[in-house]
């Protein structure tokens, strides 16, 4: 999504980028290492520089979410450099920090409030995250929710995902708390119900010892002649699986999980979704009319959705278009794009 931001087509504002590149792989994220602490005042300096050299004068920060460690992390470098900015604008990508904050130390809290309180904005993309911001006192909140563009224009195969047997995809990073554990689980049930399907698991594996872990509990299954793992794929490669999947599955419970990116894609190929009711998820699909909501954790009703969607094709061909009609209603680039540089422009322009 920062990616898109920059590339937008801002006519009232000028954004200058420093990449905050403290993770190079998977593996290295929620770690502390000694070459991200050695990075850490590199960083701060980066950005001094940009706000002295280009005369920048707001501060756009990404909070982190429920990763305690990125925590930290956000608190020593807002201390840092802050105090150089007329105006700060937190953007909340990840959710949980008004969770998180709930178990810091007195003095982690307090070093907490010194580095991030009272921003002039806050953003967050649904009204399910509102707790993250009400706990940094933000002078405005305002809901954004994400848009993206259109990947229907630049993948233009025909396929309506009603191939046979039918293919469920998962995108994302693999790991636990994405819900991938359960959706292996509900694959299973499917699989002793003789429900017939196939699934497709794009994405990377957050650690060599998880990716053992959950091709063993496949084979053990007996679904992996139905199961594969795509890896990571971009360009038309990934939007060839969207394209071909009849169902889009997410039931994540990540602790930082905000308003997934995956979904809206799905909902922009007309897929069906079946996800975790869990935090802004719960204002992306319109549970019974875009696809399915289901309680966290709970691979029997996971695969109860699922099951229901793979044997009653029309109904998901109908839950698809809906899902479409949706992104194409609210979660475009362009509406994107326009709410963020109106509020960029209103706290450039506010007293």
């Amino acid at each position: 999504m920062i990616k898109y931001l920059l590339d937008a087509p801002f006519e009232r504002v000028e954004l200058v980028h420093v990449r905050m590149a403290f993770s190079r792989h998977m593996a290295e994220m929620g770690h502390v290492r000694l070459t991200k602490v050695l990075f850490l005042p590199q960083m701060a300096l980066r950005i001094i520089r940009e706000r002295v050299t280009k005369g920048t004068d707001i501060l756009y920060y990404p909070p982190a979410g429920g990763d305690g460690v990125a925590v930290y992390r956000d608190i020593a470098l807002l201390l840092l450099v802050r105090p150089f900015f007329k105006k700060t604008i937190f953007h909340f990508h990840a959710a949980g920090i008004s969770e998180k904050y709930k178990g810091f130390p007195p003095t982690a809290r307090w070093l907490f409030r010194r580095a991030c309180l009272r921003p002039d904005a806050a953003i967050i993309m649904s009204k399910e995250t509102i707790a993250d911001a009400d706990i940094l006192q933000a002078f405005k909140t305002v809901v954004i929710p994400y848009g993206i563009p259109d990947p229907r224009s630049e993948f233009r195969e025909n396929a309506d995902g009603r191939n046979k047997p039918p293919m469920v995809l998962y995108a994302g990073v693999l790991r636990e708390s994405k819900g991938v554990g359960v959706l292996i689980e509900a694959l299973g049930n499917l699989k002793r119900r003789n429900v017939p399907f196939r699934a497709c698991l794009m994405g990377e594996f957050v650690s060599a010892e998880y990716e053992r872990q959950l091709k063993t509990r496949v084979l053990s299954l007996g679904i992996s002649e139905a199961v594969e793992f795509a890896g990571v794929l971009v360009g038309s490669n990934k939007w060839k699986r969207f394209s071909s999947a009849a169902i889009f599955c997410f039931p994540t419970f990540f602790e930082s999980e905000a308003f997934p990116v995956s979904i809206l894609e799905a909902m922009a190929f007309g897929k069906p979704v079946v996800a975790a009711d869990w935090r802004g998820i719960r204002a992306e699909v319109r549970d019974g009319q875009t696809g399915f909501l289901v309680p966290i954790r709970d691979p029997v009703t996971l695969a109860d959705r699922l099951q229901c969607l793979i044997q009653n094709s029309e109904l998901a061909f109908s839950m698809g278009r809906a899902a479409r009609e949706v992104y194409e209603r609210e979660y475009t680039f362009e509406m994107f794009a326009r709410r963020m540089e109106d509020l960029f422009v209103e706290v450039a322009c506010s007293a």
